[in-house]
């Protein structure tokens, strides 16, 4: 309380949690004195923006393709997932654990772990793993288990396991699928 009230009579717009530099120590009898560290928004001077010269004939196209993608990308994000007794598919979202480790196809090196999850939840489709990975997932049930092999791509940005091979254990714990909300009046007032 006393922190709130010593931004507001200051005037400040704190931008950042604050810091106790160095944190307050109670003393009985003594008045508790607390220095508190914290990013504010800074005060800015406009300077005379009037000998600036905007060129207003910029158009911007955008094709209706680029429309469809950025409202179902919106629908994506405030969709509800229910609870399915079937086999997964693309746009379902999962919950699973994983194992993966490398493996040396010439038998000479012992496995080596690389990965392990538990509990991950994922949506299928939405490009949150390794395709060759999803693709193994799609058609699962929830109690399912499934080993199977991938090869990472050679260009895959984490060096360690770029272009390896890899046994890959994944056990379903749940399917729900996906449904996406109806374009209304709702659906507006949640995105904004």
């Amino acid at each position: 309380d006393a922190y709130r009230e010593a931004i507001t009579q200051l005037g400040l717009t704190p931008i950042s949690s604050p810091d106790f530099d160095p944190l307050p120590t109670i003393e009985e009898g003594k008045d508790l004195v607390i220095n508190i560290k914290a990013e504010v928004l800074p005060e800015i001077t406009l300077c005379d923006i009037s000998s600036i010269e905007i060129d207003l004939d910029n158009k911007v196209s955008v094709t209706p393709q680029e429309i469809d993608e950025t409202i179902l990308g919106m629908r994506k994000r405030i969709a509800t997932f229910n609870p399915v007794d079937r086999a997964c598919l693309e746009n379902d979202r999962v919950s699973l654990d994983y194992d993966i480790k490398i493996v040396d196809i010439s038998g000479k090196e012992p496995d080596k772990d690389y990965d392990k999850l538990e509990a991950l939840k994922l949506t299928l489709g939405d490009g949150e793993i390794l395709p060759d990975i999803e693709k193994n997932i799609i058609g699962m049930k929830a109690g399912e288990e499934k080993k199977f092999v991938v090869k990472y791509p050679d260009n895959y940005q984490n060096e360690e396991i770029s272009g390896k091979s890899t046994s890959v254990t994944v056990k379903l714990h749940n399917v729900e699928e996906r449904v996406l909300p109806e374009i209304d009046d709702a659906f507006l007032q949640k995105i904004g």
